[in-house]
């Protein structure tokens, strides 16, 4: 199985802060049902802006990406949601850690995410991470006949042949499309039936 080692004592002390539990210093590759199924809330939008913030926790810096809404496939929340992710650049410190997915403004996202603890920061605030890291963020590339959404940062030789979520394959790239129609069966459709069977 592949898996992608982070910078361990970066990452352990940013595990702790936020209250996540782990049992080694890696992050182990996810087929998209199981992003799904791990993300507590799951959405299309786009990215507004990002800035650097120091909070004093973990490894201190963190960046803010406030994303807007477009569409959401799982959980709740408002129109305009934070991911905060570990590691920035602010005037008193920089912290780079790898495997963090970077949101650039003005881009169409997909999101697999989960809540951090309300507690894990000193404002209370409420804060979203992608599950697995970078593996939970994709961005809509339009550039070609149809649309598909990309993992950034994987090579190319790593994309698949297989249908993306046939048995747990792992691509980087598939039918944006497909993708939504997937989500749409899977999340809001089931929840939709559950509710009306109550």
């Amino acid at each position: 199985m592949m898996v992608r080692h982070l910078l361990p004592a970066l990452v352990l002390l940013t595990i702790a802060a936020l209250g996540v539990t782990a049992t080694a210093t890696t992050v182990r590759l996810a087929s998209i049902p199981q992003l799904g199924q791990r993300a507590s809330l799951i959405i299309e939008g786009t990215v507004i802006d990002r800035q650097a913030v120091f909070v004093g926790v973990g490894p201190g810096v963190f960046t803010d990406h406030r994303v807007k809404l477009h569409t959401p496939y799982k959980g709740q929340s408002g129109e305009v949601i934070t991911v905060r992710v570990p590691g920035g650049k602010t005037a008193q410190r920089e912290v780079q850690i790898e495997g963090m997915p970077q949101l650039e403004p003005n881009t169409h996202v997909l999101l697999f995410l989960e809540e951090l603890p309300s507690k894990a920061f000193p404002d209370g605030g409420v804060y979203h991470l992608p599950v697995g890291l970078e593996q939970g963020h994709r961005v809509v590339d339009e550039s070609g006949q149809q649309a598909v959404w990309k993992r950034s940062g994987m090579s190319e030789g790593m994309v698949s042949t297989q249908p993306w979520c046939d048995g747990g394959e792992w691509v980087a790239e598939f039918d944006a499309q497909q993708m939504r129609t997937w989500l749409k069966q899977t999340f809001v459709d089931k929840a939709k039936a559950q509710e009306d069977a109550r």
